[in-house]
């Protein structure tokens, strides 16, 4: 039994059931939460992972190098929910990039060569994965369009350590890519190396056999 010793104990009790509930609904909401989030991870992980498959898989069956390329910017931009994404060629000799292919709008693109400098684009290239260059990418990557620059990543594109060139994605929604995009980016820039490394091989054998 439990003696109930005045209204004081009573209120007290009252006050200790009415604040388990809120952290019981506390609790509730937070695991509501957590599983909403790992079914979007999940839903996001499967996409990344069909359009890994989609774009490898187009590889084997088309070589044409522009047919490829295309196939990469397009299935990036799907995946990452980007307004915009671009891949260009990184020429060691004049120190620029080239625009090779692009998925997006026609405003998103304002120049079809830019400068490599040391500060941002460097970094890029130096590195392993995708980057964040949202405001250091201002007044060094001339060729997506300004407004397209206020979230902004971009990964490098690599053979046997050898700097090919870079994969790129913009949009005019700030903070509009986090971790898993930087991840998903990087992954889509390895296979675009190995792509057009397979075209090139491919085309040199043609005009071998011509």
């Amino acid at each position: 039994p439990v003696e109930a010793n005045g209204l004081d104990e009573i209120q007290l009790l009252e006050e200790n059931f009415d604040q388990m509930r809120a952290q019981l609904q506390d609790s509730r909401e937070q695991s509501q939460l957590w599983t909403n989030q790992l079914e979007q991870r999940v839903s996001q992980r499967t996409q990344e992972l069909e359009a890994l498959y989609t774009v490898s898989r187009e590889i084997s069956s088309r070589l044409s190098i522009d047919d490829v390329l295309c196939s990469i910017t397009q299935k990036t931009r799907e995946l990452l929910n980007c307004d915009v994404a671009f891949l260009c060629l990184f020429n060691e000799v004049d120190q620029t990039m080239s625009l090779l292919s692009s998925s997006g709008p026609d405003g998103a693109i304002a120049r079809q060569n830019s400068l490599v400098h040391a500060t941002t684009t460097g970094r890029v290239l130096a590195g392993d994965q995708a980057l964040r260059c949202d405001q250091g990418c201002r007044g060094y990557c001339d060729i997506v369009a300004s407004p397209y620059q206020a979230s902004h990543i971009a990964a490098p594109l690599k053979i046997e350590r050898q700097i090919i060139g870079a994969l790129c994605v913009g949009s005019k929604l700030p903070e509009q890519f986090g971790e898993e995009a930087i991840n998903a980016l990087t992954k889509l820039a390895n296979v675009a190396a190995v792509a057009m490394q397979n075209a090139r091989l491919y085309d040199q054998a043609e005009r071998l056999a011509t």
